[in-house]
């Protein structure tokens, strides 16, 4: 299979298809309301992950926010010119 396929393809909606389709017991599968819920809370946990992750290094940066600038840095020399 193409990799590019899997965005051709609703595949979602091709398996219920298939599955209703092929007299496979109607309450086996999820109602679309449910299943987006969960597809909801899924992403919900993924933001919340990423979300920690970028908080976790960004915390490491706040240390360095107050110190004072090194006098032969880049910063130090950007900020001369611009004043």
């Amino acid at each position: 299979v193409m990799p590019k396929a899997i965005h051709k393809i609703r595949i979602p909606e091709m398996i219920e298809r298939v599955l209703e389709d092929s007299a496979f017991p109607q309450e086996l599968i999820v109602p679309k309301a449910e299943f987006d819920e969960k597809v909801a809370a899924m992403e919900q946990m993924e933001a919340q992950i990423a979300n920690a992750r970028l908080m976790a290094e960004m915390s490491k940066a706040v240390p360095n926010v107050g110190k004072k600038v090194d006098p032969s840095s880049v910063l130090a020399k950007a900020s001369e010119g611009g004043a």
